[in-house]
């Protein structure tokens, strides 16, 4: 089997692979450079800085770098065996001035950005004007609703989907995509309490704009849909699982079904303990997988696995914990944990529970590689 039909065998629930698909949207840059012995643009933070830098060279400049991380991201998938990717998150807004090559203005100068070469992370800190409030919520919402009612959804908006697939041709497949969550952010969360009517037209207009770019991406040629969005943390979901069954639910059932009607397969994916909002989720509402997989939440595979049979399950392996922490063997008896129970019954893409992280040891990643292709 090819990359692409293994993993469509899993998610589209045609049968068993030849062998347990592996997936993976985020690829550390620093990773992948050591592994393939050349600075690679992949993904990550380090992305992020490299973006930034080079986008202070101009626009040309930056648009040559893109095609670039495309063919640096494919070309790692293939080499490495990974069946299933996307495009790298990217920084996606030009720097208004650069300071140093780790620090950068945005926001005409009101805001600062700084990369931290040794964690690998980017702090963000307002230099002037204020962050939204309760009070914006109105005109974010009125906003959000016009935007959905004009919008018309081109083949430019998925530029660099189209491009990835054509890279990657039958070696891997390349998700569409189609997120819907309540922001965690302040503002948001104080209108959850106060203020519920205006969080239900923000995502009725979410859900609207979902549903027409689910049209274009079923005429582009696109199967299965990287969606869901981040709602929990470790101790539970950000909201009462009261919130999400009296006002999120419904919104995600809209779209879900819509997305059935068209013959997309359905991820959601949120890190965090949402046990208190599984059985809506993978029952009534009928995600067809989970991505992002937290175990380090509680949220154990076998568990999932056990309570829904049909589910598909993408990741598992803890980002931070084991990957980037562990040893090579630990790696491998986790691995070989999930795929000798979920992966044996056809419900198993496996893969880190969010991202290869900075700093991750090569050995762990190749460890992974040498179970998956036993």
């Amino acid at each position: 089997m090819n990359g692409c039909l293994r993993a469509l065998t899993v998610f589209h629930k045609r049968g068993i692979p030849d062998r347990v698909p592996w997936m993976e949207q985020v690829v550390s840059s620093d990773v992948a450079s050591a592994i393939m012995g050349r600075e690679m643009h992949t993904g990550g933070m380090p992305l992020w800085k490299a973006e930034a830098n080079i986008w202070m060279d101009g626009d040309a400049a930056h648009s040559q770098w893109l095609d670039t991380v495309l063919r640096d991201l494919v070309e790692f998938c293939r080499h490495m065996g990974i069946d299933c990717c996307a495009p790298p998150w990217r920084l996606g807004q030009k720097p208004f001035a650069r300071i140093d090559e780790n620090t950068f203005l945005f926001d005409n100068g009101a805001v600062m950005w700084q990369y931290d070469p040794q964690s690998g992370a980017v702090g963000w800190k307002r230099l002037k004007g204020k962050e939204p409030v309760f009070d914006d919520i109105p005109s974010i919402v009125a906003s959000a609703e016009r935007s959905a009612a004009e919008s018309s959804p081109t083949p430019e908006g998925f530029r660099e989907y189209l491009q990835m697939r054509e890279l990657a041709g039958e070696d891997a497949l390349i998700a569409g995509r189609s997120f819907l969550s309540v922001p965690i952010q302040p503002h948001f969360l104080e209108a959850v309490a106060l203020a519920p009517d205006l969080i239900e037209r923000w995502l009725d207009a979410a859900v609207e704009s979902n549903i027409k770019e689910f049209r274009l991406q079923k005429s582009l040629g696109f199967s299965v849909l990287n969606g869901g969005g981040d709602l929990a943390d470790n101790r539970g979901t950000v909201y009462s699982p009261k919130f999400f069954h009296d006002i999120v639910a419904p919104r995600y059932a809209r779209k879900v079904k819509a997305a059935h009607d068209m013959g997309f397969c359905y991820i959601f994916r949120s890190d965090g303990k949402i046990w208190s909002i599984a059985d809506e989720l993978f029952g009534l509402i009928g995600c067809d997988a989970f991505g992002e997989i937290d175990i380090d939440a509680g949220m154990d595979l076998i568990e999932l696995h056990r309570r829904y049979p049909d589910l598909v399950l993408w990741g598992g392996l803890s980002c931070g914990r084991l990957l980037r922490l562990g040893k090579p063997q630990q790696v491998k008896d986790e691995a070989r944990r999930l795929i000798d129970t979920i992966g044996r019954d056809g419900r198993l893409v496996i893969g880190s529970s969010n991202s290869i992280m900075p700093g991750t040891p090569p050995a762990n990643i190749l460890a992974l590689r040498d179970v998956i292709m036993e």
